[in-house]
């Protein structure tokens, strides 16, 4: 609504003054509504030159009136903001160049809000963006397994080995291998390695001998691995593993029947026995009764180029008594039969 005032100034002159008055039915006058924000320091995103794929930070303008702030990045095809698009997803105050920045230019669009409205500063175009040096291949993964540059030594060494000793890995050397090494004990029947078997659970890079090892060769098998496969290298044998006792010292060696073995054993006098386990090449093959002192044994269908037989027995009171031997096998003998093996006293 507005008001006429006349104001006399001089004799005879007047100058007509119009006041705006605001009314509200409340009778309260409301505040004007805030100015859209208004930039005070433009954001910048740097100047020279950035190479592909090294990141890029940009510094925020700072603004009157501004409830919130935003950022985008665009690529520029000159230093003309006519030649400059957003490129999409790329937000934030943060940005890494890609290949499609390489040559052109980047600048850093800043977008101001507050219930009025929004403004927009764009920064200087002045950050160019060159080809990254591409990574340098030191070492190319190969395509092909590890080579073995030496075989791993025979576990335990050249010397003589007792049940219960503790045999240790020997890695040997493999070229392009990666990672660890992966570890299996054998155990051996003959020098012959066809006759190498796995023992169970022998994967470590350590093995303590058992009973059943006494009369057999040990040996080791290494594996080595890398992007284009694995490689395993044999170790060389061991000496035969001798039993805890004298008695188990060196298999005798004898021509026997492939087919049927008839074996008897002996115990010294008094000793009470409450069982016998009798093993052909570490095989369970019987549990007997203390009372027992022979057994036959079928050898069909493993045609074995070696046996050893490994006999033990429990006594009633404290101890064990045993004895090992290894024998040939001949297909010529048709049945064999093995007298007075001498069962002796075993070490704890």
């Amino acid at each position: 609504m507005a008001l006429q005032w006349q104001l006399s100034l001089a004799v005879g002159e007047t100058k007509n003054l119009t006041f705006a008055t605001l009314f509200s039915p409340t009778g309260v006058i409301p505040p004007s509504p805030p100015a859209a924000p208004a930039n005070v320091t433009a954001p910048d995103a740097g100047s020279g030159a950035v190479t592909q794929g090294t990141a890029v930070t940009a510094t925020a303008g700072s603004w009157t009136d501004a409830s919130s702030q935003s950022q985008r990045w665009q690529r520029c095809t000159t230093t003309s903001a006519v030649s400059c698009a957003d490129i999409p997803g790329a937000t934030g105050l943060t940005y890494t160049p890609v290949a499609a920045d390489v040559g052109n230019y980047l600048r850093i669009v800043e977008t101001a809000t507050n219930t009025t409205g929004t403004t927009e500063q764009a920064s200087a175009i002045g950050t160019q963006v060159l080809a990254g040096t591409p990574p340098v291949v030191v070492t190319p993964p190969a395509s092909t397994p590890p080579v073995v540059v030496t075989p791993p030594a025979a576990p335990g060494g050249d010397g003589e080995l007792v049940e219960g000793g503790e045999l240790r890995a020997d890695d040997g050397a493999f070229a392009d291998a990666v990672g660890a090494r992966q570890y299996q004990f054998q155990r051996c029947a003959s020098s012959d390695a066809t006759s190498c078997v796995d023992i169970t659970g022998a994967t470590g890079s350590s093995y303590r001998s058992t009973a059943d090892d006494v009369g057999y060769r040990l040996r080791l098998l290494v594996t080595a691995s890398n992007a284009g496969g694995s490689t395993t290298a044999a170790s060389s044998m061991t000496s035969v593993v001798r039993g805890s006792s004298a008695g188990e010292a060196a298999p005798a060696q004898a021509c026997v029947s492939d087919r049927v073995m008839r074996l008897h054993w002996s115990v010294p006098p008094g000793a009470h026995m409450r069982r016998f386990t009798v093993r052909v090449n570490g095989r369970l093959v019987a549990t007997l009764s203390g009372r027992a002192r022979s057994v036959r044994i079928s050898l069909r269908g493993r045609s074995p180029q070696t046996v050893r037989v490994a006999i033990r027995g429990s006594r009633r009171a404290r101890g064990a008594l045993g004895s090992t031997r290894t024998y040939r096998t001949c297909t010529k003998v048709r049945s064999g039969t093995l007298k007075n093996l001498r069962l002796k006293r075993l070490r704890s």
